[in-house]
């Protein structure tokens, strides 16, 4: 849950709900590797962008969020 305070993160650094791990620090934004529960037991992995300010993310399959 967050707390409203910045810190620091860099690369191998964990952030966020879904144990997200930063792989690339870019221009275009933060590289993270997220594990997620798969609701069978298991779990999925997914490589994310996160965009910094007015860029846009997405997703290794090109699906795009945010704006």
């Amino acid at each position: 849950m967050p707390d409203g305070e910045i810190r620091k993160a860099g690369f191998g650094d964990y952030v966020g709900e879904n144990l997200g791990k930063i792989n690339a620090i870019e221009q275009q934004g933060i590289r993270v590797t997220e594990s997620l529960p798969d609701g069978l037991g298991c779990w999925q992995t997914r490589s994310v962008r996160l965009g910094l300010n007015g860029v846009r993310g997405d997703d290794v399959n090109g699906s795009q969020y945010g704006s």
